[in-house]
C-alpha cells in the first residue's frame, strides 16, 4: 500500500544509536517516494521480514505510508521498547500535574525498591540496574529479587527502570496502568488502535520469527504485567505517527497540553548533554541535525522510530520480525531515501553470527563422535601427557567460553535475550559450547584415566 493522505490533526542499541549519514533534505517534495516503494518491496521476505509497515511523517501530517505482507496502518503490532516512549509521556504529564516528582526517590513511590534512585533517574536509565537485570517481575510495592548490580549515575539501559515507572504511575493514580495510558495518551492523541493492556487486541499482526532460514509464525504470548510499560504496548502505525507528531511539535499545538519545557525532559539528556539517552528517547546529532529515536524488539516484532523535529520530519517502521539488522536496513535505507541519497548496503550480521553458531555446534559434534568412535576402536584413549591433556582442555574450554560468551557481547545482548528473542541462535549457540565443553572435559577425564572403561 502506498498513499499520501493527511492525518487528523491530533495527534513513537545492540545497540541505540543508527548510524547514518545525512544530506539536504529532499523529505517534502516526495521526489522519493516511488524509490522507497521499489527499496521496501525488494526487501520483502529478506532474513525474515516478510511482515511491515512504514510511514514517514511531519508534525501534522502523513507524507507518506508503504507496507508489505498485506497489513496495514491501522493493523496493531507489539512495539517492543517503543512502549518506554508512552510511559515516560505518561509520567512527564503526571509530573506536569503535580503528582510525581521527579527528584524524589523511587521508594517515595514504592517502599520495597531495593534502591535510592529517583524517578528522574529511572527514565534516564541511569539508576544503577544493569540490562541483564531488566526482566526481574515488578511486585505492586516495586519488590525485585535483586537490588542494581551498576553504579547509581551512570547510564545503563534496562527495562527494570521502566517496570518500576509503569508502577509508580498505578500507585499515584491507584489505577491499572493499561487504563491511565488510554485516558493520559491514546484517548487525547485519538491512538484507537492501541493498548497497553496484556489481551491481543482484536487484529493484532501476527508476530514472526526466524529458525535458521524459516520464516515462521509466533503464537501471540501475553507478557508478565508489569513487562508492559518497558517492552510490549500495542499499536497501529498510524497511531503511532500521532504519537511521533505531537513529539515532534515539542509543544507547539500539544495535544496533550505539556510545554516546551516538559518536552525537554522528555527530548534532552541529563546534564547538558546533546547525545545520549533522555527519558524513553535517544538524542542524537546527525551532521548537525538533532534527531530524537528509539528502537524496539521482543521475541517476534521489532521496530524503530527516528524524528528529525528541527526538520520536520521523522520516519516510523513496525515489522513483524526478530531481525534487528533487517529492520535498522529498511530504517537506514529510508532515511538516506527521503534524504535523497542512494541507501546503504545490506550486511546480514544476524545470519553470520548464526552461521558461526552452527559451525561452533557442528565441529563440537563432528569431534565429539570422532573421539567416541576412536575410543570404541581402539578400547582406549589416545595417550598424552599431563600437560598435553591440560593444553588441549583448556584450548576446548576457551573456544566454548568465547563462543558462549563473544557472540551475545559483539550482538550488544545478554545470552538470556538473546535465547529469548532469536532462539535458533542463541540456542544453536548454547548447545554448540556446552557439547564442545562436555566433549572437552570427557576427553581430559578418559586420557586421564585410561584404565576405565578399556575392553
Amino acid at each position: 500500500m502506498n498513499s499520501r493522505r493527511s492525518l487528523r490533526p491530533f495527534e513513537a542499541l545492540a545497540a541505540l544509536a543508527l548510524a547514518v549519514a545525512w544530506g539536504a533534505p529532499a523529505a517534502h517534495g516526495q521526489q522519493w517516494s516511488r524509490e522507497l516503494t521499489a527499496f521496501l518491496d525488494a526487501q520483502a521476505g529478506r532474513d525474515g521480514v516478510s511482515v511491515a509497515a512504514l510511514a514517514v511523517t511531519t508534525g501534522d501530517s502523513i507524507l507518506y505510508v508503504h507496507s508489505i505482507g498485506g497489513v496495514t496502518d491501522s493493523d496493531p503490532f507489539v512495539i517492543g521498547s517503543l512502549a518506554k516512549s508512552v510511559t515516560a509521556t505518561a509520567v512527564i504529564r503526571l509530573h506536569r500535574q503535580g503528582r510525581i516528582d521527579l527528584a524524589a526517590p523511587a521508594t517515595d513511590y514504592l517502599p520495597d525498591v531495593p534502591t535510592n534512585a529517583t524517578v528522574r533517574e529511572l527514565l534516564n536509565q541511569r539508576s544503577g540496574f544493569e540490562r541483564r537485570q531488566g526482566h526481574q517481575p515488578v511486585s505492586g510495592t516495586g519488590g525485585l529479587s535483586a537490588g542494581p548490580s551498576g553504579s547509581r549515575g551512570k547510564f545503563a539501559y534496562s527495562n527494570v527502570n521502566y517496570t518500576l515507572l509503569g508502577r509508580i504511575i498505578e500507585t499515584v493514580t491507584d489505577r491499572p496502568y493499561a487504563r491511565v495510558i488510554e485516558e493520559a495518551v491514546f484517548t487525547p492523541l485519538r491512538m484507537s488502535n492501541s493498548s497497553a493492556g496484556p489481551e491481543p487486541l482484536p487484529g493484532l499482526t501476527p508476530g514472526r520469527k526466524t529458525w535458521f532460514w524459516w520464516d515462521t509464525e509466533a503464537p501471540y504470548v501475553e507478557p508478565e504485567q508489569s513487562q508492559i510499560p518497558a517492552a510490549f504496548i500495542q499499536t497501529s502505525l498510524a497511531d503511532l505517527a500521532s504519537f511521533v507528531q505531537e513529539h515532534m511539535r515539542e509543544g507547539t499545538a500539544s495535544v496533550l497540553g505539556l510545554e516546551l519545557d516538559e518536552f525537554a525532559l522528555l527530548h534532552r539528556p541529563p546534564d547538558g548533554e546533546d547525545t545520549g539517552y533522555a527519558m524513553g528517547w535517544v538524542a542524537g546529532r546527525w551532521t548537525g541535525t538533532r534527531s530524537l529515536q528509539h528502537s524496539g524488539m521482543t521475541a517476534a516484532y521489532s521496530s524503530m522510530m527516528v524524528a528529525l523535529p528541527d526538520e520536520d520530519l521523522g520516519v516510523l517502521l513496525l515489522t513483524a520480525s526478530n531481525s534487528f539488522t533487517a529492520r535498522n536496513h529498511l530504517m537506514d535505507g529510508a532515511l538516506h531515501i527521503v534524504r535523497g541519497e542512494p541507501p546503504g548496503t545490506y550486511h546480514p550480521i544476524e545470519r553470520y553470527f548464526r552461521l558461526l553458531a552452527l559451525g561452533g555446534l557442528l565441529v563440537a559434534f563432528a569431534s565429539f563422535v570422532r573421539y567416541a568412535a576412536a575410543w570404541v576402536r581402539r578400547g582406549s584413549p589416545l595417550g598424552r601427557g599431563t600437560a598435553a591433556r591440560g593444553g588441549v582442555l583448556a584450548l576446548r574450554l576457551g573456544f566454548s567460553g568465547a563462543l558462549l560468551l563473544g557472540v551475545p557481547y559483539l550482538m550488544s545482548l545478554p545470552l538470556r535475550d538473546l535465547v529469548a528473542m532469536q532462539p535458533d541462535l542463541g540456542l544453536a549457540l548454547v548447545a554448540g559450547a556446552v557439547l564442545g565443553a562436555f566433549e572437552a572435559v570427557t576427553r581430559y577425564w578418559l586420557e586421564s584415566n585410561p584404565d576405565v572403561g578399556t575392553v
